[in-house]
C-alpha cells in the first residue's frame, strides 16, 4: 500500500487476486471509512483493439455499471479495505460505496499500433454509453507498439531474462 495525494491510501489489486475484475484501484479517505474513488480497469493486449474494446471491455464495464457484478465488486473492495485496518461495520460501509456511480471511474487500456486524432477517438467510440458519469470518469489509454505485438513482447521478455541472468551472476557483497 502506498500513500497518494493528500495522504489517500492507494492499493492496486492484481489480476490474479480477482475473479471478475482485471484490476480495481481504490482511494480511501485518510480518516473516514469511505472510498473516495474506485477505478475499474480493463487492460488488454491485442492486435484488434477496437473489436476487443467494443465486444469485451464495454460488456464488462456495462455489467459493472448496471451492478450485475456488484457482489464481486463489494467483496473485492472489502478485502482490500481490511488491509488498510478498517474492520466490521466501517469496512462494510466503505466497501458498499463502490456501488455509487459518483465514486467510480472506468479505465480501458489497450495495446495499439500508432494512432492519432480521429483513429484514436474511434477506438473508444461507445465509451460514453455508460450513463450517469462524467467524461472525467471514463479513462481511455493506449500503449502504442509499432510493429508486431508478439515480437515486441518476445523482445521485452528476452531483455528481462538477460537482466535477471546478469543480476544472478553478480556476486552479492555479503557473499564475498
Amino acid at each position: 500500500m502506498e500513500a497518494g495525494l493528500d495522504g489517500v491510501q492507494i492499493r492496486t489489486i492484481r489480476a490474479d487476486e480477482l475473479s471478475s475484475l482485471l484490476a480495481l484501484y481504490r482511494h480511501l479517505h485518510p480518516t473516514d471509512p469511505e472510498i473516495r474513488c474506485a477505478t475499474i480497469c480493463e487492460d488488454k493486449c491485442t492486435t484488434n483493439a477496437r473489436l476487443l474494446f467494443k465486444r469485451d471491455v464495454m460488456r464488462a464495464f456495462g455489467d459493472h455499471h448496471s451492478n450485475k457484478r456488484s457482489r464481486d465488486l463489494i467483496a473485492n473492495a472489502a478485502a482490500i479495505i481490511r488491509e488498510s485496518g478498517l474492520n466490521g461495520t466501517d469496512a462494510s460501509k466503505a466497501a458498499a460505496s463502490v456501488l455509487k456511480k459518483s465514486v467510480r471511474n472506468y479505465r480501458a487500456a489497450l495495446t495499439t499500433g500508432v494512432l492519432a486524432g480521429e483513429r484514436r477517438a474511434r477506438l473508444f467510440r461507445g465509451f460514453n454509453g455508460l450513463d450517469g458519469i462524467t467524461q472525467a470518469q471514463r479513462i481511455g489509454a493506449t500503449f502504442e507498439i509499432a510493429g508486431d505485438i508478439r515480437v515486441w513482447f518476445q523482445q521485452l521478455a528476452e531483455g528481462v531474462m538477460a537482466a535477471l541472468d546478469e543480476f544472478a551472476a553478480t556476486p552479492d557483497e555479503n557473499d564475498v
